[in-house]
């Protein structure tokens, strides 16, 4: 499973209220921010999420761009994430290969490498749609059809 391509940004969102002209923005607050993944020069964009604020005030707008922030800037962090963990795989056969056991590690410095080695390969997995993939394999092998 890919993402889309391009780079992601964010733009403000307006929705237009009664009474607000849909040309004067100058006059309405943005209530959101949509997620676009750029394609070219000529803003031919493809929205990739829209995230807006309630009505009511109940969730402030600097969280509304905060979590359009960390969406636009997913696919960047899983490129940086996929470079990072070939090295933790290399260092950990570095240990091995010299006896060092990260899981028996009395201080915990092992153990937590370990995991978040662990941890770095189940994001990838998530980010590209392999956890569901696994399950339903893993399911197939405990559950086989019965034929």
């Amino acid at each position: 499973m890919k993402h889309t391509k391009g780079k992601w940004v964010v733009y403000p969102r307006w929705s237009y209220r009664k009474g607000v002209s849909a040309k004067d923005t100058t006059q309405n607050e943005p209530d959101g921010y949509s997620v676009e993944a750029q394609r070219d020069a000529y803003r031919n964009d493809i929205s990739i999420a829209s995230i807006q604020t309630y009505s009511d005030g109940k969730r402030p707008m600097d969280e509304v761009q905060a979590n359009a922030n960390l969406i636009a800037s997913a696919p960047e962090m899983l490129e940086v994430l996929k470079e990072v963990v070939p090295l933790f795989h290399l260092m950990r056969r570095f240990f091995f290969k010299r006896g060092i056991s990260l899981s028996d590690d009395k201080v915990g410095a092992g153990f937590a490498f370990q995991r978040l080695i662990e941890k770095a390969d189940e994001l990838i997995a998530k980010a590209e749609g392999e956890t569901e993939k696994a399950i339903i394999m893993e399911e197939a092998r405990v559950f086989p059809d019965e034929e």
